[in-house]
């Protein structure tokens, strides 16, 4: 179709959203209007509201999505006997910027994670890879990224395939001023809210914490969003849904003391691996699934849409189209803190298996996609189809013998990450 002489091969604009979970946003349910421009688009658009993630932190499921390969076989994490080394993409496995490219696409990143910096990878493909680096106190806006992108844009000829990161919801939370006060405007907590403040919450029992504050903390995160939305809507409306395609995302969620902890990396529950997954544009049927997917998933159907093929050796099902099956289960693994941990999820259980001690925990799974009641009994019928996946698309439990390519990145991304928190050895 795309390569008739009268029909332009499809856009394509990639959005990822740093650290966002979808009950924060309108389109999922939430009741804060963080969100109003991507609910509208949504609205036109097809929404998954089981998406997941294949791990619970940056880099191997940004890996992942551009590779459409599960952790454990690019090998792009933290190293298994090391906090401070991470992997690097081989120059042999293919991006999914690479295919745009090979089929004569412009390609751009615009690009804010340190975790993203060309160290790791995953500039394979972009002609283009803006990359600004970031720590906690200082990151490029989603206002000057999208005045790169737009610019990038509308000096580009010929079709187009973008990569938008955005980095608001990532700690510290400090709203900007267009979105200042939206949610919570005197908030019981300190502006910018820290990983301190965040780890005295933490340090606190259950009883002691002072809702008041995590509610605030929340309206801190909401005003993010709302910051995002917003620059969102400008470079929507900016380059126009003719013949092209939109996708958006984000690499994992946040904690907020859910399961007593705070951030992300440290485990692979919901709040971190269930993500937001919307498309719309060019292509794109109109409706709400339920049926479980994730970010491979997502690679394969980007492709499919610009009617492009996915490489050999990768995953994932057509997303848009035909129903998909009913059972599918998604793979998560790699964390950034504590033990290495597995888990599969299925539209009722999730499982976990500590890779380390070889311990296994069985949740029940409530009808938004969270866990509801660990389970103590009949855990070896109920795990039994879950361990018959991960023996299917994995082979075993064991921890990822090793990341794969340069372990220690670039001095300015090595003080980035340190100053993130990423590479101490004790949280």
């Amino acid at each position: 179709m795309f390569n008739d002489a009268f029909v332009a091969p499809p856009n394509v604009v990639f959005i990822m959203v740093d650290t966002l979970r979808p009950d924060r946003l309108g389109v999922y349910g939430h009741t804060n209007p963080t969100s109003p421009k991507l609910d509208g688009y949504a609205s036109n658009g097809m929404v998954f509201e089981r998406a997941y993630a294949h791990s619970g932190w940056t880099l191997p499921s940004t890996v992942s999505m551009m590779t459409g390969l599960y952790p454990h076989e690019h090998r792009v994490g933290r190293a298994p006997d090391s906090p401070s080394e991470f992997g690097s993409l081989p120059v042999e496995r293919t991006t999914i910027a690479e295919v745009f490219q090979n089929a004569q696409y412009q390609t751009m990143a615009v690009v804010n994670n340190t975790f993203l910096a060309p160290d790791f990878g995953l500039a394979q493909g972009f002609e283009t890879f803006d990359y600004r680096g970031a720590d906690n106190q200082d990151i490029r806006s989603a206002k000057v990224s999208t005045d790169v992108a737009l610019e990038w844009w509308s000096q580009t000829k010929g079709p187009k395939f973008l990569f938008w990161h955005v980095m608001e919801p990532h700690m510290d939370l400090v709203p900007p001023a267009e979105t200042r006060g939206a949610f919570v405007p005197n908030p019981s907590v300190d502006i910018p809210f820290d990983v301190k403040q965040g780890a005295e919450i933490t340090g606190q029992s259950p009883a002691e914490r002072d809702g008041q504050q995590i509610s605030d903390v929340l309206s801190l995160y909401d005003e993010e969003i709302l910051a995002v939305d917003q620059q969102l809507g400008r470079l929507v409306d900016s380059i126009g849904m003719e013949n092209t395609i939109f996708v958006f995302t984000s690499d994992h969620g946040e904690e907020f003391w859910e399961h007593n902890d705070f951030e992300h990396g440290h485990h692979l529950k919901s709040v971190l691996t269930h993500i937001p997954l919307i498309f719309w544009g060019e292509g794109v049927s109109v409706g709400r699934q339920r049926t479980l997917v994730s970010h491979v998933d997502m690679f394969r159907t980007i492709l499919e849409l610009a009617e492009l093929s996915s490489p050999l050796d990768t995953h994932g099902e057509m997303l848009l189209g035909e129903p998909l099956p009913s059972g599918r289960m998604v793979l998560s693994e790699n964390t950034l803190y504590g033990d290495p941990l597995l888990s599969v999820v299925s539209e009722t259980h999730r499982l976990e298996i500590n890779q380390e001690t070889k311990m296994a925990a069985l949740w029940t799974m409530d009808s938004s996609g969270k866990e509801a009641e660990l389970l103590r009994d009949d855990l070896d019928t109920l795990a039994e189809p879950m361990f018959n996946y991960i023996r299917a698309v994995r082979g075993n439990v064991d921890v990822i013998e090793q990341v794969s390519g340069p372990s220690v990145p670039s001095r300015d991304a090595f003080q980035n990450l340190k100053k993130l928190g990423y590479i101490d050895s004790e949280r």
